[in-house]
């Protein structure tokens, strides 16, 4: 009677187990996501997916001081468990080149919503952006909601001086 209720136990627990995991939509991260910093561990229904760049090709400013990058901020992000709140993703972006930051800009950004942020581009880098040249720069999103779950997003963008001189 005993080993016949244990066995029961285990495999009602087993199912109770398998019938979780695939009503959360939890599924194990890539060793690619793992390194490049995107697995958030919130997939699937109701997860926070965090702000990106939002596009591939962007200018610079005046004499190169700033890139214009649009970041926004997916659906997803509550600050309450109420349905259709607004809230906001916050956090910052970081741009580098060849593995070195060049720009660094925090943003917060509500749901559905994108803006062109000016991200200041740190002095020496400012030659690397000479007129007619298109660099390949890397971008990483950090940012949070309202509820305190964070999240990592990163990617490539083609940024161009528009202007004549730099």
């Amino acid at each position: 009677m005993c080993l016949r209720a244990l066995l029961a136990l285990a495999v009602v627990a087993a199912w109770m187990a398998l019938s979780t995991a695939s009503v959360a939509g939890a599924r194990e991260c890539t060793a690619n996501e793992r390194r490049v910093g995107v697995c958030t561990g919130l997939e699937g229904p109701g997860g926070f997916a965090g702000g990106f760049v939002s596009g591939d090709g962007f200018p610079t400013s005046w004499q190169a001081r700033a890139l214009l990058i649009r970041i926004a901020c997916p659906a997803n992000t509550q600050s309450t468990t109420r349905p259709g709140d607004f809230s906001f993703c916050t956090g910052t972006l970081v741009v580098s080149y060849r593995g070195r930051p060049i720009a660094t800009v925090p943003f917060s950004i509500r749901t559905f919503d994108s803006h062109v942020e000016k991200v200041r581009v740190r002095g020496g880098a400012r030659r690397l952006f000479q007129p007619g040249r298109h660099l390949r720069l890397h971008w990483r999103a950090r940012s949070h909601d309202g509820r305190g779950r964070w999240a990592t997003r990163a990617g490539a963008i083609t940024v161009f001086n528009p202007y004549d001189r730099l």
